[in-house]
């Protein structure tokens, strides 16, 4: 049997660690997985639960390994819940460096590459953090201590690669606005999607859920709640984004269809052939949104700081309906939203998305 050391590609192995925090992070490092593979490196994954889940499924040949889980649960005022919590925070880096390190020993990795998991980087590879957010969006000192904390921390690392478009494209502002001390590239938005005019579908609404318990959870039951008050629902498919779950859940509404998961494959079909989307308004699923021009209802997390910004930052977006949880309404809000012109952005069309790849040293 062949141990790992003897699978690498000399000068081109790579590891790709997303953090589990839903499923956006790990969506987003899919594409680049799979054009590192066409570039012929040796790539290695590591995460924990549902993300670890999802590698596994889309890249299943791949070898994967299984880093720190984080278990953090948070209530209505989301910063201060993860603020108490922040010793998990710090022994999750510390345990995800600790398996790196062990890592490194039987893999040389040459690169690293990490979605918003802190820990995970080694002094003798080249460490490249993915992230859109270099800054809390909370006004005041809050502010001021995050991107000191953030510093600090991407000080360990090379290069800070963000998913998306400079300039007066840019979606996510003054999140990735802070200058670093390393290497800061935008590289484009980043989707596991594929734009396809010719894909059907005979569902027109579809519902993606996704993002943290409890709060996955908690909008689910708003939705279905709410579906099953809906007189003129349309053909609705509800992916409920829990990889792990094998028992099914039962539908008791006649024009809906309950998936518990949908691999990128499927996910790609239905997302194009959808005409109206409903999910949080998480990055990821922005992006995927924006590359394929699909309108759709945007609905935060309550309490999610992040969320929140990016959904008054998109309000005045053609495709977008942004929505709080608690003012949501499914038979309103469909109809503003059919009444909204199609997405048109040829802006968008016109910008080449750079390979985050051709950006790695000596390739």
């Amino acid at each position: 049997m062949l141990s790992l050391a003897t699978m690498t590609v000399p000068g081109k192995t790579v590891l790709v660690a997303p953090l589990n925090w839903g499923l956006g992070h790990t969506s987003r490092c899919i594409p680049i997985i799979s054009t590192l593979l066409d570039q012929g490196f040796q790539v290695y994954m590591a995460s924990d639960g549902d993300a670890l889940e999802l590698l596994k499924i889309e890249f299943p040949t791949l070898p994967a390994f299984e880093l720190t889980p984080l278990h953090i649960h948070y209530g209505r005022y989301f910063f201060w819940s993860i603020f108490l919590q922040s010793g998990k925070f710090y022994n999750s880096i510390k345990q995800d460096h600790q398996i790196v390190n062990n890592l490194y020993k039987q893999v040389p990795f040459n690169y690293i590459i990490s979605d918003n998991r802190y820990g995970v980087h080694h002094p003798s590879a080249h460490n490249i953090l993915l992230t859109h957010q270099l800054q809390l969006t909370k006004p005041g000192i809050l502010k001021k201590i995050s991107r000191i904390m953030f510093r600090r921390i991407v000080a360990r690392f090379q290069e800070c690669w963000i998913p998306d478009f400079q300039g007066q494209h840019n979606l996510t502002g003054d999140l990735s606005s802070p200058d670093l001390s390393i290497a800061k590239k935008f590289i484009g938005v980043l989707s596991r999607l594929e734009v396809n005019s010719a894909a059907s579908s005979e569902y027109e609404l579809l519902i993606l859920l996704s993002g943290p318990e409890p709060s996955r959870t908690q909008f689910e039951k708003v939705i279905l709640d709410q579906i099953s008050q809906c007189k003129l629902l349309p053909k609705t498919l509800l992916v409920r984004g829990l990889p792990l779950e094998k028992k099914p859940l039962l539908s008791n509404h006649s024009l809906l269809t309950i998936q518990n998961y949908a691999d990128s494959n499927r996910l790609n079909e239905f997302v194009n052939g959808a005409t109206f989307l409903i999910c949080r308004a998480g990055y990821s699923s922005i992006m995927d949104l924006v590359k394929l021009g699909k309108k759709a209802i945007l609905v935060p997390t309550p309490g999610q700081s992040e969320q929140e910004y990016l959904s008054k930052r998109l309000k005045d977006h053609p495709a977008f309906l942004c929505v709080k949880q608690a003012d949501f309404n499914l038979s309103k809000h469909l109809i503003q939203l059919k009444s909204r012109p199609p997405l048109n952005h040829p802006a968008y069309d016109s910008l080449a998305q750079p390979t985050p790849l051709e950006l790695l040293p000596g390739t």
